[in-house]
């Protein structure tokens, strides 16, 4: 009987160990699905970055010391630690000649050179150091990601017209809770990035208020900057195309469980509160939508206005603006009605200082303040009156007193008039007081003109107020 015993006991722990075996097997197999899956989901690669500062040689006699003829090369002023530059052992007052057999000119040779690179591709500098010529090789290191206090930051990204975009989205880690309120960011028309904001940046500071406050906070590199990798870059979009990025993104916001699908709000800033009433919400619904110095108006009728407003603003008289009026009507009618491309409105002499002076258009080329004309040109085509009525989210319509670039207090007014006339009590207007465009503290619109290009004053005087009005606003609506 115990020698039957012992035989059974030993059949049952063979096949225990057996069952044993199967069972973790199938949790590696299990475990390397999943990193395989989510290796095959990351498509895309952290952009290069050289990780130096530099300056460009703007005198003969400093290129003379290095032992060179012409004014060329880029000096390095200093290297981060661990980036490219520190691996390839440059060294502060290093002169750069070449970055992969390209010479260096300036600044716009170096980002040219390597905006098309990313993580791992290899890299070959060529420098001078104490009248020695030298070069170095070995591979580009990537951006170093964003870092926030007592925050996550989550790199992702979205398919956008078989290209990807990169999305970033910071949470905060000091709670208890495992959901969050989301506000989904739209910025302005501008192709910047987005990622890797410094901490003198104003939006910088707004993230970091909502973040305090306990929301998620989503932000979207537009086509082909950054990390986003399409066929088509931003500067080449149209208006529609534009709006698909954000709404892509918006869409991708389904799969995160730490967001509480029952608290998004799209906060829309300068042109992304354009797009904000656009993003279609058949996914997911919206709670909220808040914008902040934008445009309700036809685009034709904002152009206008804006000659009209600005100039004085400046400082021209009266009356001689009132004269330059004529031209400028006749000037956006074709441009921004009849559709004609800037290369046609660079014929008519009369057109060429508006091209030049207000848009930056210095010859016959299809770019206006670094966008496409055709993005310009689709403004036209919406209807924002249209779009604010078919709007069922809750809406808070935001002017800052000093916004000399969204300058109307009336486009706000009329926001939140137009929502409440088709959906009652669903809107509400308020005036950001002592703040402009950027977030920044000023007394009016001409103190704003005064400070605009002062990134220290911008810095120094960041007005946190906006923060507090939007979210006193979110807790003021009913729950779900």
């Amino acid at each position: 009987m115990y020698g039957g015993f012992f035989f059974a006991c030993f059949n049952s722990q063979e096949i225990i160990d057996t069952m044993v075996k199967k069972k973790l097997q199938f949790i590696f197999t299990i475990i390397f699905c999943v990193i395989i899956s989510s290796l095959n989901a990351q498509i895309l690669k952290r952009k290069a970055s050289l990780g130096i500062y530099i300056k460009p040689i703007q005198n003969k006699d400093l290129s003379i010391s290095y032992g060179i003829d012409s004014i060329e090369g880029i000096l390095v002023t200093g290297v981060h630690e661990k980036s490219t530059s520190h691996l390839l052992g440059l060294k502060k007052g290093d002169l750069i000649l070449e970055i992969n057999q390209q010479k260096v000119k300036n600044y716009n040779t170096v980002y040219n050179v390597i905006k098309s690179h990313v993580s791992g591709d290899s890299v070959e500098v060529r420098f001078i150091r104490n009248g020695d010529t030298k070069t170095s090789k070995g591979y580009f290191v990537g951006r170093p990601f964003e870092e926030r206090r007592n925050a996550k930051v989550l790199y992702d990204e979205v398919t956008y017209y078989n290209g990807t975009l990169r999305t970033i989205i910071a949470y905060p880690t000091n709670t208890y809770k495992d959901k969050f309120p989301v506000i989904f960011l739209i910025q302005g028309y501008g192709c910047d990035s987005y990622d890797n904001l410094t901490n003198t940046s104003n939006v910088s500071k707004v993230i970091d208020g909502f973040l305090s406050k306990g929301y998620a906070v989503v932000r979207t590199q537009k086509p082909n900057i950054g990390d986003s990798k399409c066929k088509i870059d931003c500067k080449d979009l149209d208006f529609y195309q534009e709006v698909d990025a954000f709404q892509a993104s918006f869409d991708a916001l389904n799969k995160y469980s730490f967001i509480d699908k029952n608290e998004i709000y799209i906060l829309g800033l300068s042109m992304g509160g354009v797009i904000a009433p656009m993003i279609q919400q058949n996914k997911l619904k919206a709670k909220g939508i808040v914008v902040f110095g934008t445009v309700s108006r036809p685009w034709f009728e904002y152009f206008i206005d804006q000659y009209r407003r600005q100039n004085i603003l400046l400082g021209q008289d009266f009356v001689e603006n009132e004269q330059g009026v004529d031209n400028i009507l006749k000037f956006y009618y074709d441009f921004m009605i009849n559709k004609k491309s800037p290369i046609e409105l660079y014929k008519n002499s009369k057109y060429r200082n508006i091209l030049k002076y207000s848009w930056g258009n210095i010859g016959d080329n299809m770019y206006l303040n670094g966008r496409h004309a055709k993005y310009w040109q689709s403004l036209q085509d919406i209807r924002p009156y249209k779009r604010w009525k078919d709007c069922s989210s809750y809406v808070l319509s935001l002017w800052g007193e000093g916004d000399f670039v969204a300058f109307s207090k009336e486009d706000h007014v009329m926001i939140s008039k137009v929502v409440n006339t088709y959906h009652p009590n669903h809107a509400t207007y308020l005036t950001v007081p002592f703040t402009d465009h950027s977030f920044t503290k000023v007394s009016n619109q001409k103190e704003s003109i005064k400070y605009w290009n002062n990134y220290k004053y911008k810095r120094d005087n960041y007005n946190p107020i906006i923060v507090e009005l939007i979210n006193r606003w979110t807790f003021s609506l009913p729950r779900r």
